[in-house]
């Protein structure tokens, strides 16, 4: 059965990722309808699913206030509207699903709970983690007994340098009142994957954390506002606007360090020779992206991908600026403790200046040990027996699918093809874990450690 979606919010996620996989597959999903402020985007919209104006609207209230025949409304706007608009589509009639965060306070994930309940309507929230192949062999290998009982889990979540200075020192999560804080913004997929693997309710956690880098205090001396102002240090700091933006030369570094000979080979070469890479693949139709990259992080800078636009985009808008002189107020660093009823242990760990991107994880048990790591270079999972020593691989990805490891794609087939949904998190889990999110929030700010309240 072609199930009929509503996309509200058609920016990369809405669009360039579920948009394009619902677009390639017509026997299952069929858009019906596209709300999205930016007049560019909507066109884009509008070219992709074959729509007329009538189904295209500039806010998410006229496309609702329509009622538009339709089974699922997707919703993929900025943080500050994720319940607004996931409640009213829930009170039409409507399923949702619902980019994360479920919402920015635990008001507002309440109210998005309640509705889901009351109304009886499905509520798939984007915790993709829990639909990778890493992840989804970490959880039956816990289910199996491999391990014995889980005693403690350390995660974390190593988030780059350039990454976090895109998202949480330039970028639309940098400031908590304009977003959400960044351990729910970052990190509320880390809090759902522990509880979901702990299966033990977490009864309190504590905090610490702060922003310590990216701040006025370490700017170089004569750093302008702006990259393109002439910084005396465009050509050391890891930072600079235009070699972010221009050329990912960030972005494409990772790939050095990648299980795959290729991708390590490309890496090396492209970030020791990016002039001489980009004249070259500037000829190269294929590898034209090289030359003037037109890939996220670019597309979240402007719609005008060439040179010339994203130099003027550059110039005067906020991923332009120096990092010390943003008004970013998010830590860059922060570990949460948890303790479950049953006395296990997990600690969470999120920072912003790592050289790679990615999730490392190790699960102690009392028959043995999981050990691995989920990365934009590779996923390997290994288990360690106690009793005889042995070292086992379970799981080894050398090219990482895009979209969360293959997350992205995990949740739509799960939803659309009915694939298996033991992976689905029940609206308790949701809760539960923002309810996590937030008591660890509170607990860095206040010092102190928080209980967790269970309705």
């Amino acid at each position: 059965m072609v199930k009929r979606v509503v996309l509200i919010g058609a920016g990369l996620r809405g669009l360039d990722i579920y948009g394009t996989w619902l677009a390639s597959h017509p026997e299952a999903a069929r858009v019906t309808a596209v709300a999205e402020p930016d007049p560019l985007r909507r066109s884009a919209a509008a070219k992709l699913f074959s729509l007329g104006e009538k189904a295209l609207f500039p806010t998410y209230e006229e496309l609702l206030q329509e009622r538009i025949p339709a089974d699922i409304a997707l919703i993929c706007t900025q943080d500050r509207l994720h319940a607004g608009p996931a409640v009213a589509a829930m009170e039409i009639g409507y399923d949702v699903i619902l980019e994360k965060p479920l919402g920015v306070t635990e008001e507002e994930c309440e109210r998005v709970y309640r509705t889901a309940k009351q109304l009886g309507r499905k509520l798939y929230l984007c915790h993709v983690l829990r639909y990778t192949g890493f992840f989804s062999t970490v959880k039956r290998s816990i289910a199996s007994g491999l391990i014995g009982e889980i005693i403690h889990i350390e995660q974390a979540e190593h988030v780059t340098y350039w990454h976090f200075s895109h998202s949480y020192v330039r970028g639309n999560w940098r400031r908590e009142a304009d977003s959400s804080p960044v351990v729910i913004a970052k990190c509320c997929h880390d809090i759902d994957i522990i509880s979901w693997l702990l299966d033990d309710p977490v009864i309190s956690v504590a905090s610490t954390g702060a922003l310590t880098w990216y701040t006025g205090a370490h700017a170089p001396a004569g750093a302008p506002p702006y990259c393109l102002d002439g910084c005396p240090e465009e050509r050391t700091c890891p930072w600079y606007a235009p070699r972010v933006y221009r050329q990912a030369l960030p972005l494409v570094s990772g790939f050095r360090h990648a299980e795959s000979r290729l991708l390590r080979a490309a890496g090396t070469f492209i970030t020791a020779c990016p002039e001489f890479v980009r004249k070259l693949c500037s000829r190269f139709r294929p590898l034209r992206f090289l030359s003037e990259w037109d890939l996220w992080p670019a597309t979240a800078v402007t719609t005008d991908l060439t040179a010339e636009g994203k130099l003027a985009a550059l110039k005067d808008g906020p991923y332009g600026r120096c990092v010390y002189r943003c008004d970013n107020d998010v830590p860059d660093h922060q570990v949460v403790m948890m303790q479950t009823a049953g006395g296990k242990s997990a600690v969470l760990t999120m920072e912003g200046h790592s050289y790679l991107e990615g999730r490392w994880i190790r699960i102690d048990g009392s028959a043995g040990t999981l050990e691995g790591w989920f990365t934009m270079a590779g996923e390997r999972l290994w288990y360690f027996d106690h009793r005889d020593g042995k070292k086992w691989l379970l799981w080894e990805e050398k090219n990482t699918p895009s979209g969360h490891g293959g997350g992205d794609i995990g949740l739509m087939e799960s939803i659309f093809l009915n694939h298996e949904e033991d992976s689905t998190p029940t609206l308790e889990e949701l809760l539960v874990s923002y309810r996590i999110g937030f008591a660890a929030e509170r607990a860095r700010k206040e010092g102190r450690i928080v209980p967790i309240v269970r309705s």
